[in-house]
């Protein structure tokens, strides 16, 4: 018969299968080139950044500390960020109305665009390049690839820094097959590092942030147009935080990647096929859109009615309260009327008692003579 602690040494020796899902290290660079002793830290990286922000609050750490390491940083922002400010719509404005509408959408463009170059300059990163797409669009945007390919010109990135394929925003998901696609070209790129931003990705690497924590905090809170519509800045934190959770305690501020090397971009995206959920919440979308736009054209018929409606409303309320008035005079003529009938039959009353009395008969004589004189 074994023994029961034979047993308990014998079955702490199999490994946890936590291990095979998360990561129990970190590292303190994101990897670049391949070299005989396995990556090294990337020397020249491409950020990708579907909007004004994402470039920090998804990588800015480790962006930072690549910059540090004097890693040669050039961050692509490709939309405009409008979409992220508030709601402007043109289509039901007059001229002079959507002339300032327009004239907003330039301002809302120029604060975005300030909230990104003051958060590069807290990080230490080199101010972004703004390619200005349509926010929102970039799902449908063919000439986003050949956009960025321009844009990058002769720079030969080792490493590309992307959102990952779990996002939810479409922009996010188009700039994800954006810098696939791209790894897949570029025979520079080694590597693509897919960061989180709103919704958690399946991690295989982290990067401690605990040196430049800080730094990111501040660049986060540079973007008060953001800020101030969700508390993205401290909800970032908190998840740059709980991402250390099986570091240590020396970690106080990790961010997560899902790295894929370049020789295994192909395989990943052949099994992360984006086109069917991509196209399925671009219906979706659209369905919503078509929705909306039936509603706002509901509520405008609706309008002239609620107003017609408010209109007899009033109406009816006027009638009901001259009604009243006329009730209540009506109740009054009766009152008086009948308070008439009551003296009229006192009166007749008392008439009939005078004529039944014997003065009133031995004087008859008299009131006859008095009617011809």
């Amino acid at each position: 018969m074994n023994d029961s602690n034979d047993f308990i040494k014998k079955t702490t020796t199999v490994p946890n299968l936590e291990q095979f899902f998360m990561p129990y290290t970190s590292q303190f660079l994101l990897p670049g080139e391949v070299i005989p002793e396995g990556n090294a830290p990337a020397k020249r990286v491409l950020v990708l950044a579907p909007h004004p922000d994402d470039e920090v609050f998804g990588c800015g750490g480790a962006v930072s500390q690549l910059a540090t390491a004097q890693a040669e940083i050039k961050t692509l922002i490709l939309t405009d960020g409008l979409s992220g400010l508030a709601s402007q719509d043109a289509s039901q404005s007059s001229p002079s109305q959507a002339s300032l509408l327009n004239e907003g959408a330039v301002q809302g463009v120029n604060i975005r665009r300030r909230e990104s170059i003051q958060a590069a300059h807290c990080l230490g990163t080199p101010k972004p390049i703004f390619l200005d797409r349509q926010d929102g669009a970039l799902m449908q945007d063919a000439d986003l690839l050949t956009v960025i390919l321009e844009a990058i010109g002769d720079f030969q990135p080792d490493l590309i820094l992307a959102p990952s394929i779990w996002e939810m925003h479409r922009d996010h998901r188009a700039v994800s097959q954006a810098g696939l696609a791209l790894a897949a070209q570029l025979p520079s790129v080694a590597n693509i590092a897919m960061y989180e931003v709103g919704v958690p990705l399946i991690p295989n690497a982290f990067i401690d942030i605990s040196e430049t924590a800080t730094k990111k905090s501040r660049a986060m809170r540079c973007f008060a147009s953001q800020n101030s519509q969700q508390s993205y800045a401290e909800q970032i934190q908190g998840l740059n935080r709980f991402r250390s959770y099986t570091l240590g305690m020396q970690v106080k501020a990790a961010e997560a990647y899902h790295i894929v090397a370049k020789v295994n971009v192909a395989d990943f995206m052949t099994q992360h096929p984006q086109d069917i959920n991509n196209h399925a919440l671009f219906q979706a979308e659209q369905h919503l859109a078509v929705f909306q736009q039936q509603l706002q054209q509901q509520s405008l018929e609706i309008e002239p009615l609620r107003k017609t409606r408010q209109l007899l409303e009033e109406e009816n309320t006027a009638l009901m309260q001259a009604n009243l008035q006329q009730q209540e005079a009506h109740q009054a003529d009766k009152e008086h009327l009948e308070n008439a009938q009551i003296k009229l039959a006192q009166i007749e009353e008392h008439i009939s008692v005078m004529e039944s009395t014997l003065s009133w008969r031995m004087t008859a004589p008299l009131r006859w003579i008095r009617r011809y004189i």
